[in-house]
C-alpha cells in the first residue's frame, strides 16, 4: 500500500506540472509567449508556479487487524544500515481503521458516517441505527456506502432536496433482507432451503440481482436452486 500511495501522489503530482507547461504551450501557439528564463522554458514550470498538496487517504475496510506496512522504510529488509535509510526519504500513508474509531461525532461532513457504515457493515441492528439517521447525504458517500458494506444499497438511495440522497426507507429493508440470509446462514434444513429459494426470487426481482449473485447472498449454490425449483 505504500508504494501504490506513493506511486498515486507522484501521478498527481506531475499531472500538474504537466498542466501547467501544456497552459505554456497553448499561450505560445496562442501569440501570447509568457516571459520566461531558458531554465524554465526547458521545464516548462517557472519559479513563481507552485503545486498543490495532494493527501490520499486509505481506508482499512477489513475486520481483522491491520498487518500490513505503513511506510516505505517498513518495507525495507531489517537488515538495510540506518546510515542508507537516513539517505532515503520515507512515505508513510494516511492509515484509517474505521473499526478503531470510537467517536464518529467529531466528523464534520458525511465522510463520518461511510466509515461508521464500515465499522458496523456486519451488525444489522448498528445499521440500522446508522441508515435511520441518513435522511441527506452525498451521494458519492452514499455510492461509497454501497461499495464497501452492501452493494444493494445502491438500489436503496433516493433523492432529496439540495442535490443529496436519502437512503432511510428502503434501505431498512434491505437490513431485513440482510438479516434474513443471515439467518439462514447458521444451518441448511428444508425449510431453510425453501426460504433461500423465496429470498432469491425476491433479490432478483427486487433488486435486479442476477441468479448467480442472488443465490451468492442467499447462501445457496446455483445448482441446489436449479435442482430446487425445477422440482
Amino acid at each position: 500500500m505504500p508504494l501504490r500511495s506513493l506511486l498515486y501522489d507522484t501521478l498527481r503530482y506531475t499531472k500538474q506540472a504537466e498542466d501547467v507547461a501544456a497552459e505554456y504551450r497553448q499561450q505560445r501557439k496562442e501569440g501570447h509567449s509568457p516571459k520566461m528564463t531558458k531554465a524554465e522554458f526547458l521545464s516548462g514550470w517557472k519559479y513563481t508556479d507552485k503545486l498543490e498538496p495532494v493527501i490520499t487517504l486509505v481506508i482499512y475496510y477489513g475486520t481483522d487487524e491491520w498487518d500490513g506496512a505503513k511506510s516505505l522504510h517498513d518495507m525495507f529488509s531489517e537488515d538495510v544500515d540506518e546510515k542508507i535509510l537516513e539517505c532515503v526519504p520515507d512515505y508513510k500513508i494516511n492509515l484509517i481503521e474505521p473499526n478503531k474509531i470510537e467517536d464518529f461525532d467529531k466528523f464534520q461532513t458525511d465522510f463520518g458516517k461511510l466509515l461508521e457504515a464500515i465499522r458496523y457493515k456486519d451488525d444489522e441492528t448498528e445499521l440500522t441505527k446508522i441508515f435511520t439517521g441518513m435522511t441527506a447525504i452525498d451521494k458519492l458517500i452514499a455510492d461509497a456506502i454501497s461499495y464497501y458494506v452492501d452493494e444493494r444499497c445502491s438500489k436503496m438511495v433516493e433523492p432529496v432536496e439540495g442535490g443529496k440522497v436519502g437512503m432511510r426507507s428502503k434501505a431498512l429493508d434491505m437490513i431485513e433482507e440482510r438479516g434474513i440470509v443471515k439467518g439462514m446462514s447458521q444451518g441448511r434444513t428444508a425449510g431453510m432451503v425453501e426460504n433461500a429459494i423465496i429470498t432469491v426470487k425476491n433479490l432478483i426481482r427486487d433488486f435486479d440481482f442476477s441468479l448467480e449473485q442472488a443465490c451468492s447472498a442467499a447462501n445457496i449454490s446455483v445448482e441446489d436452486y436449479k435442482k430446487n425449483t425445477e422440482k
